[in-house]
This record gives C-alpha cells, structure tokens and sequence, in this order.
C-alpha cells in the first residue's frame, strides 16, 4: 500500500481496480517475461491466455496501446498455425 495509493494506482486510470485485483494478471505476465528472460521453455504454457492477458493490462494502462498491440501483433496467427507447418515461424 506505501506505493499503490500515492502512486501506482494512476497507472491505470483507464480502468478501476484495486491492488488486490490488479496482483494477479501482473504477477503471472512478470513470471512469464522471466521465463523468457532467462530462456526458459515457454511452449508448454497456454499462449493464447498469456496474450490475453497481456492485452488485458496494456487496455488498463493504455487502451489505444492495447488496440495497436492487437492490430499490429502476428501472435494470433502464430498461435492459430498448426505445429507440423512446414512454414511455421516463430
């Protein structure tokens, strides 16, 4: 609470939520950038909730962040191509 309430919470002035709800969906997008920090396997976890969530945050933080991420991001149809395409590319 010392940083959330003099601070923090402007972070997202596009939604309202309180630090208690707001922990979850940061702390699971901050173990899953460490995990692709330290090159750890990220194939086995369920992308498609990993981008959601990701969009889900940036919308807290900057909704039109989030609708250029959406518009500009090839993690849908990455995620959407089988895995025994010749031409897939990660």
């Amino acid at each position: 609470m010392t940083l959330w309430r003099p601070a923090l919470y402007r972070a997202f002035r596009h939604v309202k939520i309180n630090r208690k709800n707001a922990h979850a969906p940061l702390d699971y997008l901050r173990t899953f950038r460490n995990r692709i920090a330290h090159h750890e396997p990220i194939l086995d976890r369920h992308l498609a909730k990993d981008y959601t969530s990701i969009l889900q945050v940036a919308g807290w933080i900057s909704p039109p962040t989030q609708t250029w991420i959406s518009h500009h991001s090839r993690v849908p149809a990455l995620l959407a191509q089988s895995s025994d395409d010749p031409h897939l590319m990660f």
